[in-house]
């Protein structure tokens, strides 16, 4: 779990400059190996975790709740497994 965590904190930090140098007017590409933290993300939890990063960097998931949301991911794929 605490990788995950890791995983989506990086990802907010990304998406928070992102935003901040967007909001100055300055626009960039991301390169493509950019995405390798929200793949890894993906392919460990077993889902898109787009909506829930997008909630996590807008601040409508608190650090606990997103690590409810992952831990409850968790269990769901490895029952499964």
């Amino acid at each position: 779990m605490a990788v995950a965590k890791y995983l989506y904190d990086i990802e907010k930090e990304i998406s928070t400059t992102y935003r901040m140098y967007l909001d100055l007017g300055v626009s960039f590409d991301l390169v493509e190996h950019n995405d390798f933290n929200f793949k890894l993300l993906e392919d460990l939890l077993n889902y898109d975790p787009d909506e829930s990063l997008m909630q996590y960097v807008d601040g409508e998931f608190s650090d606990e709740e997103l690590e409810l949301f992952i831990r409850n991911n968790l269990k769901e794929v490895y029952v499964l497994i």
